[in-house]
């Protein structure tokens, strides 16, 4: 069983639906588990986004959305509580709302180099993003990441400055735009099964154990 997953480490509700994903696959017993692979895709929802800014995430959202700052904070304030009630914490105030481009490079480094690392990766840059007020463009603040993560450090550097995997993430967001996904977090289940959105954990158990049984039923006959 494939899941594709299509985010951005920007999207609260990606943060959110990779967790509960996660939760629901911790509740299948071991051999189910054994049968799921992840795969993460790329997406950017701002792909305009500087580098660098000094504007808040609320200021950054009410122009790109063209609504007020007063309802661009209400979003967030609405998200963060969403996070929290599945134990996520998103620090609205330490978040640098810039582009998240060389943050996907790197995770398709990790998932070419050190493919076992994939998770801990995007774990790692989500809670960047969220909780520690990192700028995902920023080279060292990634290199930092790859460092946690015991990469190759000056591999990792040459690959981002020489931007090695700009293609593979343009690739992703390529079928993305060919299979329609207008908003992520987006799943694809066996190239045969489509989820959009940020799933309860209790939601995304149900669909797992029967699909999973559907699929075991084909297999025996």
């Amino acid at each position: 069983m494939n899941i594709q997953i299509w985010s951005d480490f920007s999207c609260p509700f990606c943060y959110i639906g990779k967790h509960n994903l996660e939760q629901a696959i911790m509740l299948l017993s071991e051999e189910e588990m054994a049968q799921i692979k992840i795969q993460y895709r790329s997406f950017e929802l701002a792909p305009d986004a500087p580098a660098f800014t000094e504007l808040s995430l609320a200021e950054v959202l009410a122009e790109r959305y063209q609504t007020t700052l007063e309802k661009a904070k209400e979003l967030t304030t609405n998200s963060a509580g969403m996070a929290a009630t599945v134990g996520l914490t998103i620090h609205n105030e330490k978040i640098v709302p810039t582009s998240t481009f060389a943050a996907h490079q790197l995770l398709h480094y990790v998932a070419n180099k050190a493919p076992g690392k994939i998770k801990a990766c995007a774990d790692l840059l989500f809670k960047a993003y969220f909780q520690d007020g990192i700028n995902l463009s920023d080279i060292v603040a990634l290199i930092e990441i790859a460092d946690k993560l015991k990469l190759d450090l000056t591999d990792v550097k040459k690959a981002l400055d020489e931007e090695t995997y700009v293609n593979a993430v343009r690739d992703d967001e390529a079928i993305a735009h060919r299979i329609n996904v207008q908003s992520v977090p987006f799943f694809v289940i066996d190239n045969e099964v489509a989820i959009q959105g940020a799933q309860k954990v209790e939601d995304f158990h149900s669909f797992l154990v029967e699909y999973l049984k559907e699929k075991n039923g084909k297999v025996d006959a």
